[in-house]
């Protein structure tokens, strides 16, 4: 239970915060950025509106960064590549969805494509909440560059 307090008042502090771009549906699609620029880098704290629901990703280190949020409502999921941020379309599912989020999911945009495959576990006692305790993030670029990285995580809804 106190695992299960520390990461949902992680997975709030990632959640919470202003964001620059206003939220969810106030982020711009930026220009893809170069086949150099492959990494994705760390992105900043971005808000929820009520009633949505958020599955945020951190890679997998000695210090969690958080390289991914998607969210259920509209789906679209945010990443920061060569220090622009940007917002990818999901274009695919598969599984049991999980407020609003499946263990795969495709997001695609400007000459980007992103595979998620995650172990989500809803029964670790988090309220409005889910943990995602393992899985891969698929990063390719148009041209060729490609990463693969283990992720962590968890997914978190604001309360109307």
């Amino acid at each position: 239970m106190r695992i299960a307090r520390l990461l949902m008042m992680l997975g709030l502090g990632l959640l919470a915060g202003a964001c620059q771009s206003g939220g969810a549906s106030g982020a711009r699609p930026a220009p893809v950025p170069s086949s150099a620029d492959v990494s994705l880098q760390i992105l900043p704290p971005q808000r929820l509106a009520p009633g949505q629901c958020a599955l945020v990703l951190w890679r997998k280190s000695a210090t969690a960064q958080r390289i991914f949020m998607a969210f259920s409502d509209p789906a679209v999921a945010r990443i920061r590549v060569g220090g622009r941020e940007l917002e990818l379309a999901r274009t695919d599912a598969e599984g049991e969805r999980v407020f609003g989020h499946s263990p795969r999911q495709v997001y695609q945009g400007g000459g980007v494509t992103l595979g998620v495959d995650l172990e989500i576990d809803p029964d670790r006692g988090l309220l409005s909440g889910a943990v995602v305790p393992s899985g891969v993030i698929d990063f390719r670029q148009q041209g060729g560059a490609s990463v693969i990285l283990p992720v962590g995580g968890l997914i978190a809804c604001q309360a109307q």
